[in-house]
Order: C-alpha cells, then sequence, then structure tokens
C-alpha cells in the first residue's frame, strides 16, 4: 500500500465525517433546543457544549488536518494537509498556531467530559443546581490546563526570524489528562448506582429513568476519549524512543491513521446520545416517519393522474399553440 493510498484514506475519512458529524451534532442541536423535556433541562447545556465542541473540531480537522512525524534525531516535523494550506518559510508559524488551535480544540473535547461529570455529581449526589454561568466557569476554570500547556507548545515550536528549525523540546502534558478522565467511567458507573438505588419517594420515576439515561450516555462518551490517549500514547513513544518514521513504511501508514480517533468521537457522540436517550430516539423516529411520508404522499399525488388528464393538458397546450401560430 502506497503512501499515496494513505492519504486518500485519511482525506476519504475527513470529508465523510465531516459531513456525517455536522449533520448529526445539527439534529442533535435541534432535538435538545426544541424537544428536551422540562426533567432534563438541566442537562441541556452540558448536551449543547458537546455538541458545539464536536463541530468546532470538525471544523478545525478539515481546515488544519497535521500529520506528525518523528526523525531518528527525535525531533517533530508537523505537515499540514488540510483546506488551509501555507507554503514557504516565512509561514511555518502560521502553520504551527493552525496545528496548535486543534490541539486545542481536542483538549477542549477531553476536558469537557470532565466539566460534565463535575456538574452531574453535584447535581445528583449533593442535590445542587448549577447556574449555566457558573457552569462555564468551571468549564473554563477546566481549561486552564490544555491552554498553558497549548501557549507552551506554541512557544516551544515558535520559530524565530533567521531561525531555519524549531526548538527541539516534547513536553510531556499530553497525558494530563489521563490522571482526571480515566475515573470518569468510574464516576459515571456511581452516578448509575445512586440513580438505581434512590427511593421512589424523593424523586419521581420519571427522573429516576432520565438519570439512569443520562449517566449512561456520559459514561459512554467518556469512554471515547480513550481511543484518543490509544493514539497520544502511540505518537509519545514514537518521540522518547526516537524512532525514525521515515524509514519503516509501516510506522508511516500507522502514523497517518492515528489521527482518526482524534476526531471520529465527535460524529458519533450524537448517535451515542439519540440512541440512549429515549426522549430523543422517539422524536428522531417519528420525523423520520413523518419525511418518509410526506415523500410517499407526494409520489402518490404524481401516480393518481389519469391518461385522460395528461392528454387534456397536452390537447388545451397544443390548442394554445395553434392560436398562437
Amino acid at each position: 500500500m502506497a503512501l499515496s493510498t494513505v492519504r486518500w484514506i485519511m482525506q476519504l475519512t475527513k470529508w465523510v465525517t465531516f459531513c456525517f458529524g455536522v449533520l448529526m451534532n445539527g439534529i442533535m442541536i435541534r432535538l435538545i433546543v426544541r424537544h428536551t423535556p422540562k426533567s432534563m433541562r438541566n442537562y441541556s447545556n452540558i448536551l449543547l457544549q458537546t455538541c458545539f465542541t464536536d463541530l468546532a473540531l470538525l471544523t478545525m480537522t478539515l481546515l488544519f488536518q497535521k500529520y506528525t512525524f518523528t526523525t531518528a534525531k527525535g525531533e517533530n516535523e508537523v505537515l499540514l494537509d488540510g483546506l488551509v494550506t501555507f507554503d514557504g518559510p516565512e509561514h511555518q508559524n502560521w502553520c504551527l498556531l493552525g496545528a496548535i488551535a486543534w490541539i486545542f480544540l481536542v483538549y477542549v473535547s477531553l476536558f469537557g467530559y470532565v466539566s460534565q461529570f463535575i456538574y452531574r455529581y453535584m447535581l445528583l449526589n449533593w442535590d445542587k443546581k448549577i447556574s449555566l454561568c457558573a457552569y462555564f466557569l468551571l468549564f473554563l476554570a477546566i481549561l486552564i490546563f490544555p491552554l498553558v500547556y497549548c501557549v507552551n507548545l506554541f512557544f516551544c515550536y515558535f520559530m524565530p526570524a533567521g531561525s531555519s528549525r524549531f526548538l527541539d523540546d516534547q513536553s510531556t502534558a499530553d497525558i494530563l489528562g489521563l490522571n482526571i478522565s480515566d475515573r470518569v467511567p468510574l464516576t459515571g458507573y456511581t452516578f448509575k448506582k445512586q440513580a438505581k438505588n434512590m427511593s421512589t419517594s424523593s424523586i419521581a420515576i420519571k427522573m429516576i429513568e432520565m438519570n439512569k439515561q443520562i449517566s449512561r450516555n456520559l459514561v459512554v462518551q467518556a469512554s471515547m476519549p480513550l481511543f484518543i490517549y490509544l493514539s497520544i500514547v502511540f505518537l509519545l513513544c514514537l518521540i522518547l524512543l526516537k524512532i525514525d518514521t521515515y524509514k519503516v513504511n509501516w510506522l508511516q501508514y500507522f502514523n497517518l491513521l492515528s489521527i482518526i480517533p482524534m476526531f471520529l468521537p465527535s460524529a458519533l457522540n450524537p448517535i451515542v446520545t439519540i440512541c440512549v436517550i429515549k426522549n430523543y430516539q422517539i422524536i428522531l423516529v417519528n420525523d423520520i416517519k413523518k419525511i418518509v411520508k410526506r415523500f410517499k404522499l407526494l409520489f402518490a399525488r404524481q401516480s393518481a393522474e389519469s391518461p385522460v388528464e395528461k392528454w387534456a393538458v397536452l390537447t388545451k397546450h397544443s390548442i394554445h399553440l395553434k392560436t398562437i401560430a
């Protein structure tokens, strides 16, 4: 398999993921805004956050798709292959900025699950309602760590005027989120267990079921970043072991394909939410049935026109043409 074939697979995957992700996230936003029940309105903010973050990540992936190569000296080479490209050494810092922005959005997606679980823990276990402003302040506070890392990464790889290479400095902050996010599925399991043990006298049965669905949804979504961490661990191994990917063909292929898990969850998150939360699932199925019914009525009307009516229309049209002549 040639390198051009792998690149073609990457381009196809990127476009399919972008189109499918935009469609599904758009449907998810419509369901959240227009069809969220009263018992779930407190959770609609975190679901909207996931949708908008996924849309931003898919857009940045389409514009600034990056590939990372490691030479025998342990140096990192980042190449952009998105819709926005910059040619020439004078534009390398703009390429770096686009790559750093993409990395930051990946971390926004990862750390967003942490803020969601903190919100769910305080709401379900402590029975404390958090306002929209307070939630986003919490979200921004959690984003301080990836923001500092990305700023540090930019200055480490920044190429000053007159320089011919970037600084050789690889931070290990890639695994900062691992110590937090690996506990997210376990925390979600405790949420599910807590909702199961609640008595019907303290909360309605529908609310218990809704809490279970939300918890299952967040558990599944929180497990998706594990695919991203596999890619990060692979890239870290290439860097720390100083493996020259140019000399080994299969490493080049795997290095390119390892980027896919970083943006694929953004297209799958809406499907997980729709499949887990029954209210959204029922509404989406009903909407699809309505669309199919409309198309059937449209085709039925067209086929219901009798041959006599069609002949009358054609005769009238021909008489009108003769009169004009």
